[in-house]
């Protein structure tokens, strides 16, 4: 597929990538503070998953699910704020709102139809997606500072190296500038995205296409390599500190493992039979991958590749997200 970079890149970015990148596993969070931007975590690192009108908290260590909330609309999004542990939903019908895990207390955040949503962890605004439009808030009065327009979002990634936000959208990533809120460019493609993601620790951007996973270096927003998937990606996640990216086929029926460093397809997750994984994501703390399926919620230890827990009847379809933080700055690792 054809990518073409943002306008002025930096003058040290090279033109081109080597054929490969050098033999080395990511180290992130060895010796670097909890948290990006100094802050820090409380744990464990909870995972939430919407489940129609209800919200699940996901316990990591005994893997036991528990209902943290119920609301009279189906939730089609998820956000977190590790470092000031809420969370924030999104309804169908506009009801958006917040659930701090501190005190337990829910509160209403402006009417907003978002369909994904991320936190910048160096500033703490919230990035929601509308459907012609990215509302920015402010992240501790919760009040809507500036809405971006923009054609039909589909997925919002934040790079705390950089404090840039990259939005999947009709021709490309949209990029915008989190400290002024403003676009400031377009790495162009011709392919449609279906998801983006950040690997802090390498400084890559990956993203998820009809042709397979495309690894762009952040430095200078070229294109490094297309790792080809067959069908295609509808869904990602990273772990950051394992070097991994986990990437769901089309159809829902394989989760294939690529290796960041190597940028290469090293594996596929065992899963049951006539599974299809709807959505994923990654704590990075403890190494876990949960998908959602039709059936249930798998639970996949990332060290060993397996599938250690099933949890039926929790099936999502309404968004899922770690509370989990990660280090803010580049770690020892591989690069273009």
């Amino acid at each position: 597929m054809t990518y073409k970079p943002c306008r002025n890149p930096p003058q040290h970015c090279r033109r081109s990538c080597p054929a490969h990148c050098q033999p080395l596993r990511n180290t992130c969070g060895s010796g670097y503070p909890a948290g990006a931007g100094g802050g820090s975590c409380a744990q464990p690192a909870y995972t939430f998953m919407a489940n129609g009108h209800c919200v699940v908290q996901i316990d990591p260590i005994t893997h036991q699910a528990q209902l943290v909330l119920e609301l009279p609309c189906n939730v089609q999004a998820l956000a977190a704020d590790p470092q000031l542990r809420r969370l924030f939903f999104f309804c169908n019908n506009g009801h958006a709102g917040i659930f701090d895990l501190h005190t337990g207390a829910v509160c209403s955040l402006p009417k907003l139809c978002g369909c994904c949503a991320a936190v910048n962890p160096n500033n703490h605004k919230l990035y929601v997606a509308t459907a012609n439009s990215v509302a920015v808030l402010n992240g501790y009065s919760h009040e809507i500072i500036e809405k971006i327009p923009m054609a039909k979002p589909r997925d919002i990634a934040i790079n705390p190296n950089s404090n840039l936000v990259y939005v999947a959208v009709d021709g490309g990533l949209s990029i915008i500038n989190s400290n002024s809120d403003s676009i400031i460019g377009m790495i162009e493609s011709d392919c449609a995205l279906s998801a983006v993601q950040i690997d802090p620790c390498s400084n890559k951007i990956i993203v998820g296409e009809s042709s397979g996973v495309g690894f762009i270096d952040a430095n200078c927003h070229m294109l490094c390599e297309l790792v080809p998937v067959p069908g295609g990606v509808r869904a990602m996640a990273v772990d950051s500190r394992l070097g991994l990216v986990y990437a769901v086929s089309a159809a829902g029926d394989r989760v294939f493992v690529l290796d960041i460093c190597k940028r290469q397809v090293i594996g596929m997750l065992a899963l049951p039979p006539c599974t299809c994984v709807t959505d994923l994501v990654v704590d990075p703390n403890n190494h876990l991958l949960y998908l959602a399926t039709g059936n249930g919620l798998l639970i996949v230890d990332g060290g060993m590749n397996q599938v250690i827990r099933e949890l039926p009847g929790v099936c999502g379809g309404g968004g899922m997200v770690s509370m989990a933080c990660m280090g803010a700055r580049p770690c020892p690792g591989c690069w273009c």
